[in-house]
């Protein structure tokens, strides 16, 4: 059974990449100088593709603990309506209603902390973006003339520069929170302190 899994895992993965993106195909089919070709296969591609993984992972994640979130607290409801006479059974009862309450609450505060499904929604935005733009460059053209390839940069250049603005005003706010509830646990112990 176990290399019926593999074989199937390893089957759909050759599949995945033998099939050539479309979007690829493209970049390789238009006569391009070769400052501009460096650009499309390594800039404007890793970049698109980063974006794409990156929105594909982060929906996934936010999936599975949404679901993991909706199974925990599905339980621990049925186990907290659950009133059965026998020693054994309650006891259990209360040991994984308590377990996955705690499990419950930490899955909440992850999905709730981390926020996987907004930043799964954005980085599919700055990748849809850059497919549209591609496209819209490169609408029936063999050839992209010098003006439409600088702004075309420009733009893409704006698309990544926004995502990183992001990053950095995250982190930011991350690391002001992080300060000032260390600040508050200084102050919170230093008044204990003083009191002793």
């Amino acid at each position: 059974m176990r290399n019926a899994i593999t074989n199937f895992r390893l089957d759909r993965s050759k599949k995945q990449k033998s099939k050539p993106d479309k979007l690829w195909l493209t970049i390789q089919s238009l006569e391009l100088t070769p400052e501009q070709r460096r650009f499309f296969e390594n800039r404007f591609w890793d970049q698109y593709n980063w974006f794409s993984k990156k929105a594909t992972q982060n929906q996934k994640r936010g999936n599975k603990l949404g679901i993991g979130i909706l199974i925990a607290n599905t339980f621990v409801t049925s186990f907290a309506a659950f009133n059965i006479g026998i020693t054994g059974a309650i006891k259990f009862i209360n040991i994984s209603t308590f377990t996955l309450s705690i499990c419950s609450t930490i899955t909440t505060q992850v999905h709730k902390r981390y926020n996987f499904d907004q930043m799964g929604d954005e980085y599919r935005v700055a990748s849809e973006t850059l497919k549209s733009m591609f496209w819209q460059l490169a609408a029936n053209k063999n050839y992209i003339p010098e003006a439409d390839y600088l702004d075309f940069v420009t733009k893409v250049e704006g698309v990544i520069q926004g995502d990183l603005q992001k990053f950095i005003v995250a982190q930011t706010k991350q690391n002001e929170e992080q300060l000032q509830a260390q600040e508050r646990r200084q102050q919170a112990s230093g008044k204990g302190f003083l009191r002793g």
